[in-house]
């Protein structure tokens, strides 16, 4: 018997009217007979450099990020120690005027904004909505390029990457402008420690709507997040976005099962406001795609991110595809 259809909400009825996926070999043989990009490999960035100057949305950003650290072998791995090729196209997605997750929902309201018919399709995420992002690496892209869009980004990983991932947000923070309209420079190192902590133009971390939080999807107590983070009980986040974080068989059990246990957590479904999961990655290996989409559509209703709604560089034949599902309901 086919599994009842879900509850219908602004994310399946204006997003995606197409029926969810419901047969993971078809979405996965159609995705990898895709004629590949010219030049993709593994999906570094630029593996053997320790700084990168980026400009995304409109932004340069100056990011540092460790070579060494990712031909280590610490236990639990290292990826996270370099800039991802699908963690830039997402950032310069989020930061797109066009990125569905900020449109209005046609009516209604999302995370506490009045959204109205003439916004376009999308979540209708603001000013009272809260992200969390799983796996976010060394270089704090996503967050500091969405932060300014929301009421709090939180990005999380292991703790090996928090050294360079607190430098490089707080080297990127947006500096303030001074009366004459010009950007106030970078303060030097020995005038942040003067200060007892690190700054950029008078912003700190500490001052920013960003948070940098260590989350084990094996160890870390997902029911402790609301408190760890600032949230009512039963509020739960609005977005859980994570990138590039699925590349072998054994992340995929426990990075599915965060998914969901953060998705629980919000519980005013009663108000049409359900968290939305955001999986981004790049197609490497058929079988570990299928296993993760097998393991995902069981708890999870799953639609692929149609081009319309993507920036050139994530469209179909990039190399890399976006999916966005909403928590099944407990039995459905």
């Amino acid at each position: 018997m086919p599994p009842p259809p879900p509850t219908p909400s602004p994310l399946t009825t204006l997003l995606f009217p197409s029926p969810p996926i419901t047969t993971p070999s078809t979405e996965t043989h159609h995705l990898f007979t895709l004629p590949p990009p010219p030049t993709q490999n593994l999906g570094f960035l630029a593996p053997t450099a320790p700084t990168l100057a980026l400009t995304i949305a409109r932004r340069d950003f100056h990011i540092a990020q460790s070579p060494g650290l990712l031909r280590s072998d610490l236990p639990g791995g290292t990826t996270g120690a370099v800039v991802w090729r699908v963690g830039r196209e997402i950032a310069e997605w989020v930061g797109w005027e066009g990125c569905f997750l900020f449109r209005g929902v046609g009516g209604g309201h999302r995370g506490g904004r009045e959204v109205g018919e003439g916004e376009g399709r999308g979540l209708g995420m603001g000013r009272e909505s809260t992200v969390l992002e799983l796996g976010c690496g060394v270089s704090g892209l996503l967050a500091l390029v969405g932060a300014g869009r929301v009421r709090k980004w939180v990005a999380t990983d292991q703790e090996y990457v928090f050294r360079l991932l607190r430098g490089n947000v707080e080297e990127n923070l947006p500096r303030p402008v001074d009366k004459g309209g010009r950007k106030k420079g970078r303060r030097g190192k020995k005038e942040k420690e003067k200060e007892g902590k690190a700054a950029v133009g008078g912003v700190g971390l500490e001052e920013s709507n960003i948070q940098l939080l260590a989350l084990d999807w094996e160890s870390s107590i997902v029911s402790e997040l609301p408190a760890l983070i600032g949230l009512e009980a039963g509020r739960g986040v609005d977005l859980v976005l994570a990138c590039d974080c699925i590349y072998n068989d054994a992340l995929i059990a426990p990075f599915v099962t965060t998914c969901a246990d953060v998705c629980r957590l919000n519980r005013r479904e009663g108000e049409g406001i359900q968290t939305v999961c955001l999986v981004a990655q790049q197609l490497r290996s058929d079988e570990v795609f299928e296993t993760w989409l097998e393991a995902f559509v069981e708890l999870f209703w799953v639609w692929r991110v149609p081009d319309a709604l993507l920036t050139e560089g994530l469209r179909e034949g990039s190399g890399f595809v976006v999916h966005i599902g909403v928590l099944r309901e407990e039995g459905g």
